[in-house]
């Protein structure tokens, strides 16, 4: 038995039967694994995780919560005849999903499958387009090693290998993320898998939602065209609940000078009253134009010195309805 923060791994047992049903007969949870399986199916793979542990010594663990103890997974060691890796693998039911549990509960086998199994290395084999397994392999520390195969009858699915082995896990367990808790891996970097960006935007707009209504933000935008109909200046607006952002404003350069900044700010201010808007917001720097905006009514409400280097932002606002 293993323990964690949050959870209890431990071999499974019949009585893990009706958990290990409902994540076998939920589509969301097999997607990346054959396909929703029915219950008689759901039983021989409980008794054949079972019997790995006889065979093999090690298996899957069931996964229970600390608080309650309800079940709500299976997580760890596998590695079935033909494998191409000695593999920590995962599922959850849906429910549990999206909360770090995965990340902790494997955390914890593998740790089990270095120090108690005496494993060499860990993989994972990962559909590639299945984004929640391979964040979940990126938090543990493992990198994409590239297409492997696997044995009948599955010899044909398209899968990814993803691993790290004992030396890469032993120099992550010595130097863990600054401030992290026990539950949490965290990673930075330039990229994000597009299903955690549409998780983290869900997540605050879900939050912001339950507190102020939900987000009636919308674009406005103001262009201006000469004679011949080419755009020579334009302005970028958003409409958030009773405010304007003006986000960008821009004019080309042969036409700066001419008042089309003036006349693209006055029709955005008209058109942000005719939506409602008491006031209009934006940020401007020092290199830009803060003088414009200023004698047209805007007024400095917050500043940064170096930003860019050598110049001040300007936070600026402006009452234009009561």
């Amino acid at each position: 038995m293993l323990q964690t923060r949050r959870l209890v791994l431990r071999p499974p047992l019949a009585g893990d039967l009706d958990g290990w049903a409902a994540v076998m007969g939920d589509a969301a949870a097999m997607r990346y694994l054959g396909g929703v399986q029915p219950r008689p199916v759901a039983w021989r793979s409980l008794a054949a995780t079972a019997g790995s542990w006889s065979l093999q010594g090690f298996g899957m663990f069931s996964v229970l919560l600390q608080d309650g103890g309800a079940w709500i997974g299976r997580v760890g060691p596998l590695h079935p005849e033909g494998w191409p890796v000695t593999e920590i693998g995962w599922g959850l039911l849906p429910a549990f999903q999206r909360r770090g549990y995965a990340i902790e509960a494997a955390e914890a086998a593998a740790g089990f499958a270095f120090e108690t199994l005496g494993w060499t290395e860990i993989g994972h084999v990962i559909d590639p387009d299945n984004a929640a397994s391979i964040a979940v392999a990126r938090a543990l520390g493992s990198r994409r090693r590239g297409p492997t195969r696997l044995p009948e009858p599955y010899a044909d699915e398209r899968v990814d290998l993803w691993g790290q082995d004992r030396a890469e896990w032993l120099a992550r367990q010595a130097t863990p993320a600054a401030g992290a808790e026990d539950d949490i891996a965290v990673t930075v970097s330039a990229e994000l898998d597009e299903a955690d960006r549409a998780s983290i935007e869900r997540g605050v707009a879900s939050h912001n939602a339950s507190r102020v209504g939900p987000d009636s933000s919308r674009p406005l935008w103001v262009a201006c065209r000469d004679a011949r109909g080419r755009l020579v200046a334009g302005a970028r607006c958003m409409v958030m609940w009773r405010w304007l952002l003006l986000d960008w404003l821009w004019v080309e350069e042969g036409r700066r000078r001419q008042g089309l900044g003036s006349l693209m700010l006055g029709r955005a201010e008209q058109a942000a009253v005719a939506a409602g808007c008491t006031g209009v917001f934006l940020n401007t720097s020092s290199v830009q134009s803060p003088d414009f905006y200023r004698r047209r009514g805007y007024v400095a409400f917050g500043e940064l010195a170096d930003l860019p280097p050598g110049e001040t932002r300007y936070w600026m606002s402006k009452r234009i309805a009561t």
